[in-house]
This record gives structure tokens, C-alpha cells and sequence, in this order.
């Protein structure tokens, strides 16, 4: 199959059955490096981004790249569909290499059995990023449009540094104990 580079207004114009197609064609496009890295966007818009990227909802799609592209949505509007879907996968690439960032550096090493066996993760995770910014604002409510507010990569690693503190001191408290 060809691909005709469709500026993206003129693509959603296109018969449904055509769309498909170019969809499942174009989830292969190469991706294009983003103006803004992702990790180094404000905390409120990586959630937003993790929430919304897979939604297929073409109007969140839209204001993802507008975002990350630092243009108006008009301009995402006009931009072809090759280098739209770069994009996307992009920002995709970039949205895993956060995830494992955040499995690798954030997941504790240690597991709490007890809060295991009562299934606490499973029940808290419902409330999202609610949880991580309660640990950050030590459950202030009203700070968490600060953290919100600050680089992704800072959040992140304000995070790793106090998992790396709980780990040298519990590693203390071992030796303490011998």
C-alpha cells in the first residue's frame, strides 16, 4: 500500500475505511526527534500525556503534539500525517523510557508483605499521581499545584534521592544491628 502524505486536517476528511488502514500502517512510521523531551515537561502535562496517549481520541492526540511541538493545535492541524505519526511514536518511545525509569529507580526493593497481602497497591491505584504528590507535599493538599507545576525530571529525581536515602539507611540500620 502507498501512503499518501494527507496534511492531518485533510487525512480526517478521508473515508473511515482509508483512515483505518493508514492507521495501522502508520503505528510503524519512524519516529521524529520532539522539540521538548517529555522528561523535561512540567509533571502536570507527562500525566496528562501518560493518560491520554492511548485514548485514540484524535483531539487528545492533537493536544499532545501541540504540546511537546510547543505550536498551536491549528499548526498540528496542518502538519502531515507522516511526520504527525513520527511524532506520536516519539513521544511514545519517549513515554516507556519513563516507565521503565520509574520500575527500575522508583520501585522500592523491598516488598511489604502486609501491605501486599491486603492488596494496598491494587486499592491505591486509583488515585493515580494523587499518591505520589501526597508523598511529596506530606499530604498537603493545597501544595500539590507546585509539584504539579515543576519538570517532570525534577520530581523524578527528588524521588530517586529519597528511595537512594531509605535504602543507605536501612543498609545503616542492618549494620547497626550486627
Amino acid at each position: 500500500m502507498e501512503i499518501e502524505n494527507f496534511k492531518l486536517i485533510d487525512f480526517f476528511n478521508q473515508n473511515r475505511s482509508l483512515i483505518d488502514n493508514y492507521v495501522v500502517a502508520l503505528r510503524y512510521v519512524k519516529p521524529i526527534k520532539t522539540k521538548r523531551e517529555v522528561f523535561q515537561m512540567k509533571m502536570k502535562h507527562v500525566e496528562l500525556i501518560k493518560q491520554t496517549i492511548g485514548s485514540g481520541n484524535d483531539r487528545d492526540l492533537i493536544k499532545i503534539v501541540s504540546k511537546v511541538q510547543k505550536c498551536s493545535e491549528d499548526e498540528v492541524l496542518e502538519m502531515q500525517i507522516i511526520q504527525f505519526f513520527g511524532i506520536i511514536n516519539s513521544i511514545k518511545e519517549q513515554l516507556m523510557t519513563i516507565v521503565r525509569a520509574e520500575e527500575n529507580g522508583l520501585t522500592p526493593s523491598d516488598v511489604n508483605m502486609k501491605w501486599e497481602q491486603v492488596g494496598g497497591s491494587e486499592r491505591m491505584e486509583k488515585f493515580g499521581i494523587i499518591n505520589t504528590l501526597d508523598k511529596l507535599t506530606g499530604k498537603k493538599p493545597h501544595l500539590h499545584k507546585v509539584y504539579l507545576n515543576m519538570k517532570y525530571s525534577e520530581i523524578f529525581t527528588i524521588l530517586l534521592k529519597w528511595k537512594t536515602e531509605a535504602e543507605i539507611q536501612k543498609e545503616m540500620n542492618q549494620i547497626k544491628t550486627k
